[in-house]
């Protein structure tokens, strides 16, 4: 009895002193990550081009937030900490991995070579370009793009008109917007202009969009990739507050101004062909006999014309 009862003193003794040591240690919970995604995530890039990856990871209190980065052919993109930097040209995959468990996100890159700037022709008439500079310091921020203001070249006047007529008809330089009944500020240019000037209109740290770019723009806003009649958009990228677009007017290949503010198209330096690109056109209320599919509004991100029309540039980081 007497051992009975010491031995039930030893264990009560032992039940209070584990009883004290868990109410002074900390219970540590771990909070896993659940989910990894990519903020609107550029698809294309260029050789030598670099691009920084947002990422969202949930749950907002997960423990451990590290990232291991990965790409699946470095030839083609290298990645730290979120910055893509393209290498050459080709597909590559890059993946962040959750540092605690399986969690992962994807997001493929295309490193397209740069446009072939010899198949402009060359010759005697390209216009000197002066000071290139924004019309505006307004800067839009739109998802992860900041879009600039248009740019203006202020050695281009309306003396140098778009060649169309010629056989060639792409080697034509900038036409000013400037004439006898139209004064907008910023400068037309054709995407052979674009094209050869492409590393000289945008300053540091901007570049001339792609049509990926211009995409991206429409989808963040709630359009999509193609033609669209949608008021509510065409009024997003006119707002100032917005993206600060303006209606200004369109320059034919022979340097005439049609759609006068009623509609404008922004060059990319995507290419179609030797002789078309890619563009952004915004417009409303136009002239129905056109063809085109609007009634109030329009709005395409990936219309096409020959290289030879004059359109505004602004410029993408």
């Amino acid at each position: 009895m007497k051992q009975k009862f010491f031995s039930m003193i030893a264990v009560a003794a032992i039940v209070i002193a584990f009883a004290a040591c868990r109410d002074n240690d900390e219970i540590t919970v771990t909070v896993p990550v659940e989910s990894i995604e990519f903020e609107w995530a550029t698809t294309s890039l260029e050789p030598e081009e670099t691009y920084e990856l947002t990422v969202t990871i949930l749950p907002a209190d997960a423990t451990n937030k590290n990232l291991e980065w990965e790409s699946s052919d470095e030839t083609v993109v290298t990645v730290e900490n979120g910055v893509v930097t393209a290498v050459g040209v080709g597909t590559a995959t890059v993946t962040a991995t959750a540092a605690d468990g399986d969690v992962y996100a994807e997001n493929v890159f295309t490193v397209v070579a740069v446009p072939e700037v010899q198949r402009i022709t060359e010759t005697t008439n390209w216009a000197t370009l002066g000071t290139v500079s924004f019309i505006s310091d307004n800067a839009w921020t739109v998802g992860n793009q900041t879009w600039s203001d248009a740019v203006n070249a202020s050695g281009i006047n309306n003396r140098t008109d778009f060649d169309g007529g010629s056989s060639e008809g792409y080697f034509a330089d900038a036409r000013n917007s400037v004439g006898a009944d139209f004064d907008f500020e910023q400068t037309f240019f054709s995407m052979a202009a674009v094209v050869r000037y492409r590393n000289v209109l945008c300053p540091e740290g901007w570049r001339v969009p792609r049509q990926e770019d211009f995409a991206t723009l429409i989808t963040y806003l709630g359009g999509v990739d193609g033609p669209q009649d949608d008021q509510g958009l065409l009024d997003k990228l006119l707002d100032p507050a917005i993206w600060g677009g303006r209606l200004t007017a369109t320059s034919t290949g022979l340097g005439v101004l049609q759609y006068v503010n009623q509609t404008t198209r922004f060059w990319s330096v995507t290419e179609i062909n030797a002789t078309t690109g890619f563009h952004l056109v915004i417009g409303r209320a136009m002239n129905p006999d056109a063809g085109w599919i609007h009634t109030n509004s329009f709005v395409n991100p990936r219309q096409n014309l020959g290289k030879n029309q004059g359109m505004v540039v602004r410029c993408v980081r």
